[in-house]
């Protein structure tokens, strides 16, 4: 996700190299300081559940949540396939 992020924000593929992590954590660092800056100003800290739980609905919840879920889901697929093959490449030698 930081590289997304990062890749999305500099549109430039040198971001991606190793030498770039730590303008690439940067970028990420200010996106994830301003959604809790976000989050500070719309959340009723009394009443906090119900408050995220509005916010989620506002975004159309039930479409965000299944987002996440699903993305999550072919994340945990990508990694299983690759370690997968990570594991046959090294039985094979």
């Amino acid at each position: 996700m930081i590289n997304c992020i990062a890749l999305a924000e500099t549109e430039d593929v040198n971001i991606l190299r190793r030498e770039s992590l730590e303008d690439a954590l940067n970028i990420f660092e200010e996106y994830a300081c301003g959604g809790l800056e976000y989050l500070d100003e719309v959340i009723d800290r009394a009443n906090c559940k119900e408050s995220i739980q509005q916010q989620i609905q506002d975004l159309d919840g039930d479409h965000l949540t299944d987002d996440i879920t699903n993305l999550f889901q072919q994340n945990i697929r990508s990694k299983t396939l690759t370690e997968i093959n990570i594991i046959s490449v090294r039985l094979s030698r």
